[in-house]
């Protein structure tokens, strides 16, 4: 389905009311593009800072739903990128790594980090911090037949496909070498103080 607006809820306690209006302008500056409306919702004062969001989206015509329960023996297994860039980028935010507003990444006080591990660093923290949906790839998938099911990889592969396994009644073989793994995450990995890259890749989420 193709998005066309949303509900907003705001829990807000005395530090996210100072980062109110950047807050709503980020979510403005990535709705424009999409022609997502923002059409209700609800603010209140919070203890913790929330953030609740609905989405609507519309089928166009012919299109079908893309349910984790259509799965069929015998398919085969994609996903749409290559995976485990946003776990690295998690730990390196864990690590104490930053990344402005300008989208540079910026590396703890005492690290000494060559320029490729700088990109590196900045691309992984920008898949973490601003993801790009796949809208178009959801429509097209949705107007071809030999597609089955799908689900998004926001807990991890291990975890995801083992929800749309479950829905669908069957199995799944992974090869673990034939799985995209974000570009130069093993080289980096340990480098930059990512513990795990094989474990970023199968578990990591919001990809």
């Amino acid at each position: 389905a193709s998005p066309f607006a949303f509900l907003l809820t705001l829990g807000l306690n005395e530090r996210a009311l100072g980062q109110f209006e950047r807050l709503v302008s980020a979510l403005a500056s990535r709705c424009r593009p999409l022609a997502v409306d923002l059409i209700g919702g609800d603010l209140s004062a919070a203890e913790k800072f929330l953030v609740s969001i609905t989405a609507f989206g519309r089928f166009a015509e012919g299109a079908r739903p893309l349910l984790r329960s259509a799965a069929q023996p015998g398919q085969r297994i994609f996903v749409s990128r290559p995976i485990g860039g946003a776990a690295a980028g998690l730990g390196l935010l864990r690590n104490g790594w930053t990344i402005d507003s300008s989208g540079n990444a910026n590396a703890p006080p005492a690290a000494t980090v060559s320029y490729a591990q700088k990109e590196f660093a900045r691309s992984a923290l920008l898949r973490q911090v601003d993801p790009e949906p796949e809208i178009a790839l959801g429509v097209r998938l949705g107007s071809l037949d030999g597609v089955g099911a799908c689900i998004d990889l926001s807990d991890g592969l291990s975890s995801d496909l083992n929800r749309l396994c479950q829905a669908s009644r069957c199995g799944a073989v992974i090869e673990r070498e034939r799985i995209p793994a974000f570009p130069d995450l093993a080289a980096n990995a340990h480098s930059l103080g990512i513990r795990d890259p094989l474990a970023a890749v199968l578990h990591g989420g919001e990809d």
